[in-house]
């Protein structure tokens, strides 16, 4: 199969044969082939929830960082009102929605879409608007110079943008094309699909295609190769793959917010106002007090539950200890040994850096005044010592020797 797509999983046991056969055929005969034309609509507006899965999904935002970027673009009048769990507008917004979007199609690097003609009507429902609409950019954006924005702000607001013009764009039809080969006396199947009209999806594409850093579930996409039936393929490369099953993957705050949505939703009755856990608006802070208690940390994207819902460890000796995450496949170094190693630490220091770019530095504090002054931390220690208010110097008489020995 030279087609690039999955092929079906062959169970033989003589796996010395399949070799043999395999080996000595070395050619593939198109059977049959069948094509199926599909369509997907644009998606629908952004909710506080779906915008918040999607912000962790791309850029890695946790669910509170989205809400105070989209908190704080709703107060320089750049976005409308973020706590909404709606995903349309109602009909009195359809004027001022087509005007939007113009306005966003002008926006790099939307301004390098195809023209089309937005259908506006796809986002206009007065029944399924709660007490807010959907979240769109205001008429500001086009007075506004998005550069000057922080880095957080900027790539929220891009993302709304990006979400009003799908919604209104064309659909994305492909065809869905599904291929029987066969080879050595067996068949094989590979499924694929081309585009045929790309509509919204093009917008979705330039869009990621923009960005510095490329998403982790931005997959590597192939074109189906064009074939007919019977045709032959010479010299085909065999190989057998061993595969494993692979554990459920943890929870992100994209897949745990969407969890909290759905929550209970079977038992819920169809006329229930609210369904799932928490809210829109409360979700976050929600996710945000398992962190701070310690029942949760996080690593990367994921959320790990800690062992006990601590971050110590007790041994059977009744020993604490301290625990941290373990980071796979890391290292670290006391000096750069080689150039490729200086490169490597300036490269990642490089990613902290960016990192930290939009962080709220205004909100740090010292949490232990004087830590780091020695001198003034011999002192407290002395005068601990010499107040014994708990009565434990005795019992740390070795430790104490120890520090005033390397003071």
């Amino acid at each position: 199969n030279k087609s690039g797509g999955a092929c079906q999983d062959l169970h033989i046991h003589d796996v010395d044969y399949v070799i043999s056969v395999f080996g000595l055929v070395l050619e593939s005969i198109a059977d049959k082939q069948k094509s199926e034309q599909k369509k997907e609509n644009p998606p629908k507006l952004y909710d506080l929830t779906t915008l918040q899965r999607e912000a962790n999904r791309i850029f890695g935002y946790t669910a509170k960082q989205t809400l105070e970027y989209a908190q704080s673009l709703y107060e320089k009048k750049l976005l409308t009102y973020p706590r909404t769990d709606s995903h349309f507008l109602t009909a009195d917004m359809e004027e001022t929605a087509t005007v939007l979007v113009h306005l966003a199609a002008k926006i790099p690097p939307f301004d390098t879409c195809s023209n089309f003609y937005p259908l506006v009507s796809l986002t206009i429902s007065d029944k399924d608007v709660t007490d807010h609409h959907a979240i769109i950019p205001t008429m500001e954006i086009e007075k506004t110079n998005l550069k000057l924005l922080p880095v957080g702000e900027r790539n929220l607001l891009l993302l709304v943008c990006c979400k009003l013009l799908c919604a209104v764009a064309n659909p994305h039809i492909y065809d869905v094309v599904t291929a029987t080969f066969e080879c050595g006396g067996y068949d094989f199947t590979v499924k694929g699909k081309s585009d045929f009209v790309e509509g919204w999806q093009e917008i979705h594409r330039i869009f990621r295609s923009s960005l510095k850093e490329q998403p982790d579930d931005d997959a590597p996409t192939r074109d189906f190769p064009d074939f007919t039936e019977g045709q032959t393929f010479h010299d085909v490369k065999v190989t057998i793959c061993e595969r494993f099953t692979a554990p459920p993957k943890p929870y992100t705050e994209d897949t745990l917010l969407s969890a909290m949505e759905t929550a209970g939703k079977e038992d819920m009755p169809e006329d229930a106002e609210r369904k799932g856990l928490g809210t829109p608006a409360t979700r976050a802070a929600i996710i945000e007090k398992l962190v701070a208690a310690g029942f949760v940390e996080r690593k990367g994207k994921s959320l790990i539950p800690t062992k006990d819902g601590k971050d110590t460890h007790v041994d059977e000796e009744g020993e604490y200890w301290r625990v941290f995450p373990f980071i796979e496949n890391s290292l670290c170094l006391q000096k750069a040994e080689s150039p490729e190693e200086f490169r490597q630490s300036a490269i990642a220091f490089g990613r902290f850096q960016h990192m930290l770019s939009d962080f709220p530095a205004h909100t740090l504090f010292e949490t232990i005044p004087d830590f780091h002054n020695t001198r003034a931390r011999y002192q407290q220690l002395a005068e601990a010592v010499a107040k014994d208010p708990v009565g434990r110097v005795a019992e740390v008489q070795e430790e104490l020797e120890f520090l005033m020995d390397v003071q």
